[in-house]
């Protein structure tokens, strides 16, 4: 595949990436968009962070990824830890990377959307 074919295939994706949050408030919050690209198993990765500004510590913070198949139906489904600098508390104000690889290929993926979810 060349180059361009690929770079195209890609921008379509992420296209279709969703970065709903379960919390409406600005919050928590995906910092910029999360990034999407196929490796070279031909596999999804993502990457992304997230901020905390909602002025008070937050725990057990997780980014949700579900993806379907073309009949609708969860073909994968991940929940990704976020840990901040003191374990499972994200402090306020502190911007905390993550960075994961789905085991489902490419071509399988028709539907996907990516949510934080978090306790005060």
């Amino acid at each position: 595949m060349s180059f361009l074919k690929l770079l195209v295939f890609q921008l379509i994706l992420f296209s279709f990436v969703s970065c709903d949050s379960i919390h409406k408030s600005p919050k928590i919050d995906f910092l910029g968009p999360v990034l999407e690209v196929v490796n070279n198993e031909g596999r999804l990765e993502y990457t992304g962070r997230v901020i905390n500004d909602s002025g008070k510590k937050i725990k057990n913070l997780k980014v949700r990824y579900i993806g379907k198949n073309k009949d609708g139906k969860i073909i994968e489904a991940l929940t990704i830890p976020i840990k901040g600098k003191e374990g499972s508390f994200v402090q306020q104000g502190e911007i905390v990377e993550f960075q994961f690889t789905l085991r489902s290929k490419t071509k399988n993926v028709f539907d996907k959307k990516l949510t934080l979810d978090y306790i005060q």
